[in-house]
């Protein structure tokens, strides 16, 4: 289009001779237009020529054109005229735009001027013309000769339509509106019966597609025949003269180069195409039957194409049907990621609709049911309308399909009938060996042929050709093709090459023979027989076998063949499993999973029911472990039924065999029995009760099925749901210690765990991080409330009384009235207390955390749905049953979010004061919740987002005192005026019974509680100062308190100060010492501004004030603040002030330590100290060996702060004679002479980067001592955990050689289960932050051997993690670390592979992930490990769903490359090969494609 010629105007004369001015009127209306910024292009010109352009009011003028074409020169009173008409029409006008083809020409000297005299400005016309229009009040734009031609050029299809003799763009447009009516023609929306038309509602699709908008993909789906395209047809004859409506059928996309797509009538280009368009604000493009997209041999085409049309703003609509929408979906996935694409399901009738269309007609339906449930397909609804008169009530499917054939196809003249109908499957059989979707019209030229286009079977595009009008038409012509030459076959061998193996026809041959096996079974008793004994090739045997199953005669067929199956001789039970798995499913839905789609399958056909009462009858004969993944499809799409019931009962009895022992390791299906069990539960409730209580006391661990029930909290969802009662038994029994066991796995040291009588294995190795559904409460909350509740109760009143009498932690009772009837005890402390946040110290064991987590979420739920009276029941069952402040802490949560509702439950709660007192404790420790989950997010992502969210609620700031509070101010939203009065009163009440506590108490203790009191009790408050802020006024008040409080208060003015005035202060110095982002803090970048506030504060406490609880510890976080990040900014005298706060803080250590309270601050700065004070260098390097020296107790732990402060100061670069001093007295300490876990972390912690040989010498013993150390007891394994992110720092930072020889010492680490597993992942995090491929490469190739050469007795968890199948973010599709260089780590991995299921899984799924731009090059990866062990099982892995991401768009967008690189389709081919030994659809479908 860029080569096109200048406009000019004899071409536009010789365009248009005779109509030059209508043409002219033409032209200058679209350039007005354009003008005027009116969208008007080259379709709305061809589709709107008879619209006038009335005035055009724009940026305050009001603009109205007029088109004068002269053949010899201006006409100035033509132009005048018709101005002062315009003006007459419309007063209002301002501007007038004059387009005329010829100029005015140069002015001339007038008659009777001198020489001198300057030439005038215009013409004698056009002088008379502007007079008229000044008069007239009119300013003229004029558009002549040049100026339009100029403007012409700049718009091509202005310069094709109106001066290119040719006019290609327009006849494209016209071409465009043809090919797409041709192609709707025979497609109907609606049926005629008795003169009525009946139009089944589809407004609500096609307003979905109406309002599309530009750049989207839609997909339109449904079966055949179910009126995908007839939507469609509505919506182009209904909008066709609005918008452009494009078609192509999918198959006609199979063309050389994209520009063949636009060759309809002439050889247009996609430019051309998009050109002619793109005025245009909604245009659709439809990609019909995009089935058939398999079968375009240039894998470009399609997306180059599609992502042309986005470009140019098209809307591109597909049809697809059921069984191939996974397929498209995902293709289309994967080369536009990040582009939405838009699902719109197209069923069949309702019955119930299609019997009330047929009472409103007087339409008899048919009592077949298999031709009743064909009707309801609109295709065949409307062929049985349009021969309701010649169909017998009493017709059978069989015989309507016939009438239709004969109706249709044969048509109404019978002497030419046959003849017609071999013309008919001609044409299929030339399409089919063509492969081309339109066929050259030439080749079918006579009469018999022609009525066939006459009646719309087939249709006749002028610029294309023939091609069949639907889908169906072409199957039964399949159909009749094939029986005619089974009908004259010579041999069964031969029928089949005859007929070809193409998939269209293999699917007509499907449905051939199930009707044959239905209607006349003994007629293909020859082919049955011969797909069991004779050696016909494997693809017919399956076509056959699958038809049998799917028939209602798979019995008749089958029973002669019993024993074999359940032998499986020759194979014959794999070849049945095979045929179900893959012939006898049907696509349910469509499921998106991160950036793919995976069809969901529901199981077809009698084959089902006779196997597994095949199966069942013969329980002890068969061999259960082949058949489960085909038992295992069955019940996930039949959760209910006699069927279903049978499997269950099969499978517990499969389960407690002997064969089960035998079988479960080395064929893999434990897991696929725990599936089976999960959904078959709703039909075997008491057996699979009976059977996990008898398992109670064995070591489940070995098979795992208590273990899938407590912590695979989705996966054995229904387990959860159907028996309740029998799970939450499972969980107090397998969770709380049991002491009399005998048990290796248990540990017997002291720990937190135990200290709650929990058992550590469990806990620690299952549940971690904490979450709200890594237990089964949840589910168990949702399956039956009154269980769960119970549960709850029960394990917290048992764990509770365990830890009151561990002595880890002090415990107090406190007593819960409602100040009435009822009362209860609970034994209390901030570490329960937080339980529920994770956020306690001691922190509680992490199942406990995800118990009280699950019970907040489940309440604040129920609330958010209004279910307040059923809500506020639970919370009094568990304030007056539960004898443990951890739940009373989340009935607190709750009430605080919901505090209108639930103010009876707050009163409940504002009668123990100490639960008042501590979660104002709580309520600022939210600040660190957010960060203690993202320390252990990277395990589980979605544990991760679930607890964030939490953090996002508003009501977490809030605490119970402040509710308080506000329910004296305020009161109630849900109360009257006067129920608020006595609300107040009776808080009031409360607060007085808590001051009488004032006399029972002394000193200090009496006046911090005095002060409490005092603050929540709004009798006891005066305003001190009100300012207006944003939403209403900010109210300041102080305390009224006794006489003894208040002289002490007076004198050190502690009550003339805010309570929260210092607040900010400690914000400041925690978010400084975190890392954290602080937003509208008054003392960032103001250290000055810190001090003077700081000191102030100081002099307040020591004139006795007494304000917010933090106050107590922020001058320690501001010190230490100060001194880390200002201490350049600081005076001696300044830094001397922060100094003796450090010390003072310091020289009260002991454990455990507390994250709040300032000491973990100091500790950090310790080596600042140092640096600042060096006179005091022996004192701080005592404190810092000191901190070394203690040991973990519960959360927070010194030594990791003492470590973390060496290393983030780099004291080893600035006095490594000191470090390495208090390195070697660590090592030397008494308390060494039995080396443990935790003195490993610190003694690795403290190796520098660039060690000296003593150093070095030092890691290398005790590097290795770590494999005897790990030998010598369970309990130190446990303790692995924390020393394992030393080890990975050290190994990735270090410069010393013989560290890095020391790797293998570690390899003991990588065998135990789940400490293998957090050692990898912890080298992958840091080499995600810190960005060392190299080292990170030469660590991880390393660990081949253990891992590889023994991948038998490794954890399937280490195992993921080695082949960095690990949980990527979703939309991470490569990774820094792994570069073209690296990926021979897969190949190895193959190499050794072993057929071992879970380094397949990872071979595979990486190329989902990290190495999604190395796909060419997985090939030959998963190939070699293919071949390495074609039996591979993957039934305990997603191996086989992520292979069917992974070939499914690669083979569709790479044909070409696999057809011409044999090494590459070998390797393909293989592949392909062994997902259809997998029962793989997609793998069956894709081999297809490269066959």
């Amino acid at each position: 289009m860029n080569n096109r010629n200048f406009p000019d105007w004899k071409s536009f004369e010789y365009k248009y001779r005779g109509r030059e001015q209508d043409a002219f009127e033409d032209l200058a209306r679209s350039l007005f237009r354009k003008e005027m910024g009116i969208r008007y292009g080259l379709f709305q010109r061809i589709n709107h020529k008879g619209n006038e352009t009335d005035v055009v009011e724009k940026e305050g003028k009001v603009c109205g054109f007029q088109a004068k074409f002269f053949n010899h020169r201006i006409d100035a009173d033509n132009i005048i005229c018709s101005m002062r008409d315009a003006k007459e029409s419309h007063p209002e006008q301002t501007h007038y735009y004059i387009y005329c083809n010829l100029a005015f020409g140069n002015p001339h000297r007038r008659k009777g001027s001198k020489k001198s005299d300057p030439l005038p400005d215009q013409t004698l016309a056009e002088e008379k013309i502007t007079k008229v229009a000044n008069e007239l009040g009119l300013t003229i734009v004029w558009k002549m000769d040049r100026a339009i031609l100029d403007e012409t050029n700049e718009e091509s299809w202005i310069n094709d339509v109106f001066f290119s003799v040719e006019g290609r763009l327009e006849s494209l447009i016209k071409e465009e509106r043809q090919h797409a009516g041709i192609a709707f023609n025979s497609i109907n929306y609606a049926c005629s019966f008795n003169n009525r038309s009946i139009h089944i509602d589809r407004t609500d699709i096609l307003s979905q597609i109406e309002n599309a908008s530009p750049s989207t993909l839609y997909v339109i789906h449904g079966d055949g025949g179910c009126g995908k395209t007839a939507i469609l047809h509505e919506l182009f004859d209904k909008k066709q003269d609005t918008y452009p409506i494009c078609y192509r059928k999918a198959t006609s996309l199979n063309v050389k180069n994209l520009a063949a797509v636009f060759h309809l009538g002439d050889l247009y280009t996609f430019p051309d195409f998009k050109e002619a368009y793109k005025d245009c604000e909604r245009k659709y493009f439809i990609i019909d039957s995009a089935e058939h997209l398999d079968e375009i041999e240039d894998g470009t085409i399609l997306p180059s194409l599609v992502r042309g049309l986005m470009e140019a703003h098209w809307c591109i609509v597909f049809t697809v049907r059921n069984v191939f929408l996974s397929d498209l979906l995902n293709l289309l996935k994967y080369e536009f990621r990040q582009v939405q694409i838009n699902k719109i399901d197209v069923g069949i009738l309702p019955e119930n609709q299609l019997r009330t269309i047929a009472r409103i007609n007087a339409i008899q339906l048919p009592t077949d049911r298999i031709l009743f449930d064909r009707i309801r397909n609109l295709f065949y609804f409307d062929l049985y309308t349009q021969y309701y008169d010649e169909i017998e009530h009493q017709y059978s499917d069989r015989d309507f399909l016939k009438l239709v054939w004969d109706k249709k196809i044969r048509g109404k003249n019978n002497r030419i009938g046959y003849l017609r109908e071999s013309l008919f499957e001609s044409f299929i059989e030339d399409r089919i060996k063509a492969n081309a979707f339109f066929l050259p019209a030439t080749k079918y030229i006579n009469e018999e042929f022609d009525t066939l286009i006459s009646e719309e079977i087939i249709a006749d595009d002028p610029g294309l050709g023939l091609f069949i009008t639907h889908d169906i038409f072409e199957e039964w012509g399949l159909y009749r093709i094939i029986d005619k030459k089974w009908e004259n076959k010579d041999s069964i061998q031969g029928f089949l090459t005859d007929i070809g193996d193409t998939r269209a026809v293999r699917r007509a041959f499907r449905l051939w023979l199930k009707d044959k096996v239905i209607v006349c079974p003994d007629s293909i008793q020859s082919l049955t027989q011969a797909s069991f004994t004779s050696d016909i090739p494997g693809i017919w045997k399956d076509e056959v076998l699958c038809a049998i199953l799917l028939s209602d005669k798979a019995q008749s067929f089958l029973s002669p063949y019993e024993r074999q199956i359940l032998d499986n001789t020759d194979g014959l039970a794999e070849k049945v499993i095979w045929s179900l798995r893959v012939g006898c499913l049907y696509i349910t839905d469509v499921i998106s999973y991160k950036d793919y789609y995976l069809p969901r399958y529901a199981p077809i056909g009698s084959g089902w029911v006779y196997i597994v009462n095949l199966l069942f009858q013969h329980q002890d004969e068969a061999k259960l472990s082949i058949w489960l993944p085909a038992l295992n499809d069955w019940v996930k799409g039949n959760l209910r039924g006699e069927t279903t019931r049978k499997i269950g009962l099969m499978v517990i009895a499969y389960y407690k065999s002997e064969a089960y022992q035998k079988e479960y390791y080395w064929d893999r299906n434990s897991k696929t029995v725990h599936e089976i069990l999960n959904n078959t539960v709703w039909e075997i409730k008491e057996e699979l009760s009976e059977l996990l209580y008898s398992r109670k006391g064995h070591d489940e661990r070995r098979n795992g099925l208590i273990e899938f029930v407590l912590k695979e909290t989705f996966g054995a969802m229904n387990i959860h749901l159907a028996i309740p009662q029998t799970v939450a038994d499972l969980c107090i029994y397998y969770w709380r210690e049991r002491p009399d066991e005998e048990d290796r796995y248990r540990y017997r040291s002291r720990s937190m765990e135990t200290g709650y009588g929990l058992d550590i294995y469990v806990d620690m190795l299952k549940y971690f991080p904490s979450g709200a559904n890594q237990t089964p409460t949840t589910t168990l909350l949702a399956a039956n409330e009154t269980i769960a509740i119970d549960f709850i109760i029960r394990l917290m009143n048992e764990c509770v009384k365990s830890y009151s009498e561990s002595g880890y932690d002090i415990l107090e009772k406190v007593e819960i009235t409602n100040g009435e009837d009822r009362k209860n005890w609970q034994w209390h402390s901030f570490g329960l207390w937080c339980m529920y946040r994770g956020t306690g110290s001691p922190v509680a064991p992490y199942c406990l955390q995800s118990v009280h987590m699950a019970l907040e979420q489940y309440l604040l739920k129920m609330s958010k749905s209004g279910k307040y009276v059923q809500c506020e029941a639970i919370m009094q069952k568990l304030l007056f049953e539960c004898h443990s402040s951890s739940v009373s802490a989340v009935v607190g949560s709750v009430v605080l979010a919901y505090p209108n509702e639930y103010w009876r439950i707050a009163l409940i709660l504002f009668r123990t004061i100490e639960f008042i007192q501590i979660d104002s404790h709580r309520a600022l420790r939210e600040n660190e919740a957010k960060t203690l989950y993202q320390i252990s997010g990277d395990l589980n992502p979605n544990v991760l987002k679930e607890r964030l969210e939490t953090c996002k609620q508003e009501f977490r700031k809030t605490h119970l005192e402040n509710l308080c509070l506000n329910y004296q101010f305020i009161g109630t939203k849900v109360l009257s005026k006067d129920e608020n009065e006595k609300l107040i009163q009776t808080l009031y009440g409360i607060l007085d019974t808590h001051r009488k506590l004032l006399k029972k108490t002394k000193g200090e203790e009496k006046e911090l509680l005095e002060i409490q009191v005092s603050r929540m009790d709004r009798r006891r408050l005066k305003v001190r100062s009100t300012e207006r802020v944003e939403g209403g006024l900010a109210i300041q008040f102080e305390t009224k308190l006794t006489k003894e409080s208040r002289k002490r208060s007076e004198e050190s003015d502690q009550l003339n100060q805010e309570m929260y005035r210092y607040l900010g202060l400690l914000n400041w110095a925690m978010a400084k010492l975190r890392g954290e982002a602080l937003v509208g803090n008054k003392y960032i970048d103001n250290p000055a501004l810190v001090l003077k506030d700081a000191q102030e504060m100081q002099k307040e406490q020591e004139s006795g004030r007494r304000g917010f609880i933090t106050d107590a510890y922020t001058l320690e976080w501001v010190s230490a603040g100060l001194v880390k990040f200002h201490s350049d900014q600081l005076s001696k005298e300044e830094l001397m002030w922060c100094k003796t706060i450090i010390d003072k803080k310091l020289s009260n250590l002991s454990i455990p330590i507390n994250t709040l309270d300032g000491t973990t601050a100091c500790i950090q700065v310790l080596p600042q100290l140092i640096a600042l004070f060096p006179e005091d260098k022996d004192k701080y390097a005592e404190l810092l060996f000191k901190c070394l020296m203690m040991p973990a107790y519960g959360g927070a732990d010194a030594c990791d702060y003492a470590v973390a402060a060496i290393q983030s100061s780099d004291l080893w670069v600035k006095d490594a004679a000191l470090i390495k001093d208090i390195l070697k007295r660590y090592i030397k300490d008494e308390s060494l002479n039995t080396l443990h876990s935790y003195h490993l972390k610190v003694i690795f912690g403290l190796i520098p980067h660039l060690p000296d040989k003593e150093t070095i010498d030092i890691a290398v013993k005790y590097l290795k001592a770590l494999p005897e150390l790990i030998k010598s007891h369970e309990n130190e394994v446990h303790g692995m955990f924390d020393v394992v992110i030393y080890l990975v720092r050290l190994f990735m930072h270090t410069e010393s050689t013989e560290i890095l020889h020391c790797l293998p010492c570690t390899f003991p680490i990588i065998k135990e289960s789940h400490l293998g597993y957090s050692y990898l992942i912890r080298f992958i995090l840091e080499e995600d932050y810190c960005k060392k491929p190299d080292r990170f490469w030469l660590i991880w190739n390393t660990f081949r051997e253990p891992i590889m050469e023994s991948g038998t007795y490794c954890d399937s968890q280490e195992l993921r993690a080695y082949t960095l199948n690990t949980e990527w973010n979703e939309d991470v599709k490569e990774w820094h670390s792994l570069r073209k260089n690296d990926i021979g780590f897969y190949m190895y991995l193959a190499e050794h592979s072993a057929g071992n299921a879970v380094v397949f899984e990872g071979l595979v799924k990486v190329l989902t992930t990290i190495a999604s731009g190395y796909k060419t090059e997985g090939m030959s990866w998963i190939a070699k490990a293919i071949n390495q062990c074609p039996t591979m099982n993957l039934n305990e892995t997603l191996g086989l769903m992520y292979l069917e991401l992974v070939m499914m768009p690669y083979v569709y967008t790479n044909k070409m490359q696999i057809r011409k690189n044999p090494e590459l389709l070998a390797q393909v081919r293989t592949i392909l090969n062994f997902m259809v030994t997998k029962s793989s659809v997609t793998g069956y479908i894709l081999r297809d494609l490269v066959n």
